[in-house]
């Protein structure tokens, strides 16, 4: 019976061993994807201006427009109405 239980230990002691490779493993991997945390935080930063809603751009005036100054144009009052 005691043999049993040291075959036991001995397999319980290669687990355990097994686990800690498998955790170092595990922890090397966590420091790799803490540095591309940080890069995805930066592109991510980057990238939220750019996936809101567009700047309203103002619309263009259709039609002819003149931009020099033109003369005030004079209406001549109806004869009628002067003598009123």
């Amino acid at each position: 019976m005691s043999v049993h239980v040291i075959r036991a230990f001995i397999k319980q002691r290669e687990l355990l061993a097994g686990q800690t490779e498998i955790l170092k493993k595990l922890a090397q991997m966590d420091a790799k994807f803490l540095k591309h945390d940080d890069a995805l935080r930066i592109i991510w930063r980057e990238l939220q201006p750019l996936l809101g809603p567009p700047p309203v751009l103002p619309k263009k005036e259709i039609g002819f427009h003149v931009s020099e100054d033109s003369p005030k144009y004079r209406t001549m009052a109806k004869k009628g109405a002067r003598d009123a």
